[in-house]
């Protein structure tokens, strides 16, 4: 299993908060980060892996 860190953005692309997960692999954890919605607070996310960009 890995860790994973899911920023929450707005419209704008401005971070609205973040959540860490674990996941076995890339697809894995893009499935958990699309499951999980803040209606009103987050437009989109983006998904990381320590440095390295997963999503999108």
């Amino acid at each position: 299993m890995a860790q994973f860190r899911m920023y929450f953005l707005d419209q704008g692309g401005n971070v609205r908060g973040q959540a860490e997960f674990l996941a076995k692999d890339d697809k894995s954890a893009i499935l958990v980060a699309k499951s999980m919605k803040v209606d009103g607070i987050a437009k989109g996310f983006s998904l990381w892996q320590e440095d390295r960009r997963v999503y999108p």
